[in-house]
């Protein structure tokens, strides 16, 4: 009589698993030619080399975006931020993993196109599976990382990352503040990336709005205005003088202080104002100039725009009034009519587009006439006509 042996069901599994691992696990079709275009990583490199930048985008990498090996590195990371795009920089083999360093372009609400880069390690297994990965630095407008420490094999890194509170803030010209926390990275045997906090956590303040009184007087502002002295006013006078923005450009933290009124209300992100000087008029009594906004942070408009202003001061610097004439983008055109110096006087038509820019059939247009007056105190009266 013959006898049955009955095997407990763990051990049989254990078998069937010996049995798949003497085979060898195939590679991910694909993965070898993703490899050879990493450039290798060795313990002769530095941090800085693997994501050396050239403005944007890191020397020498290339774009993985289309890639299946780097898809889960392009889902949303937090409410206001996409990735944008990810490129290789490096690759290293430690052991029975391939780590590969890339670098991913953050896309946000807060920004026309990307400014904060991050440097990512993942870690995959030879055959390609991807086992872990992690955002390790993050640097550009409202990040900044410090390498302290970085070796390839084994991989080891101590950075310092600074990061802004709140988004928000570029919009403000308020202090910013940042939390700073040190952080230790390594890879564990079963290619996890390990991450300890080094020492306590704290906050730094960087202070955007500078006081320049002790710098520079209402004079030397003035100096950033040509001369108006033509005897009688044509459309010239809001152009910008010599019509080249880099010589007329102006520190925002001087308009600040000597022009506030040009500030006020332009519904612009702080980061995105750029000032430049246009023409000065002196007339009995005050004096006019005309300053130019351009704004690449508009919070409330649908595309970049530009304004033109009036200020009037007294001779001494105190601001009396400010307007915004007229102002230029996709959705605006204007035409200077007339002018007249005494007293100052300005008709500018402003026209307006509401709807979709691109097709006529669904638009609303505004077209405003707006007369320009400076009185003899140097207050701006203004009279508007609306054809809609």
């Amino acid at each position: 009589m013959s006898r049955r042996f009955a095997l407990p069901i763990t051990s049989i599994l254990s078998l069937l698993a010996l049995v798949c691992c003497s085979y060898g696990s195939k590679p991910v079709p694909g993965f070898d030619d993703y490899l050879k275009q990493f450039p290798t990583v060795n313990n002769d490199s530095n941090w800085e080399q693997i994501f050396k930048a050239d403005y944007h985008y890191p020397h020498g990498s290339f774009w993985v975006q289309d890639s299946a090996f780097v898809r889960p590195m392009l889902e949303p990371d937090g409410e206001d931020i996409t990735a944008f795009d990810i490129y290789g920089c490096g690759l290293e083999r430690q052991g029975k993993y391939y780590i590969a360093f890339l670098s991913r372009g953050r896309d946000s609400k807060f920004y026309m196109e990307p400014h904060d880069f991050d440097e990512i390690v993942a870690v995959y297994s030879l055959e390609g599976q991807l086992i872990d990965w992690q955002t390790v630095a993050t640097d550009g407008t409202a990040f900044h990382a410090k390498v302290e420490h970085f070796s390839a094999d084994p991989f080891e890194l101590t950075v310092e990352q600074t990061s802004l509170q709140d988004m928000h803030m570029l919009d403000s010209p308020d202090d910013l503040v940042y939390d700073v926390v040190t952080k230790h990275y390594s890879i564990s045997q079963k290619g996890k990336i390990v991450c300890k906090t080094i020492g306590e956590p704290h906050t730094t303040t960087e202070t955007r709005v500078k006081d320049l009184s002790h710098e520079t007087t209402f004079d030397d502002f003035l100096k950033l205005f040509p001369i108006w002295n033509k005897t009688n006013v044509t459309a010239e006078i809001l152009d910008m003088p010599d019509n080249d923005v880099f010589n007329n450009q102006i520190d925002g933290d001087l308009v600040r202080q000597y022009a506030p009124g040009a500030v006020d209300d332009c519904n612009c992100g702080y980061r995105g104002m750029w000032w430049r000087s246009g023409y000065r008029v002196n007339c009995e009594g005050f004096l006019i100039l005309f300053i130019n906004l351009d704004c690449d942070d508009p919070l409330k408009e649908r595309c970049l725009y530009g304004d033109t202003i009036m200020l009037t001061f007294t001779p001494d610097g105190k601001e009396i009034d400010s307007a915004t004439l007229y102002r230029g983008g996709d959705y605006y055109e204007h035409r200077f009519i007339r002018g007249d110096l005494n007293p100052f006087t300005l008709v500018i038509e402003q026209t307006a587009i509401d709807g979709d820019i691109n097709d006529k059939s669904n638009q609303t247009i505004t077209t405003t006439v707006t007369t320009f007056q400076v009185d003899n105190q140097g207050k701006i009266l203004q009279s508007r006509q609306v054809d809609a």
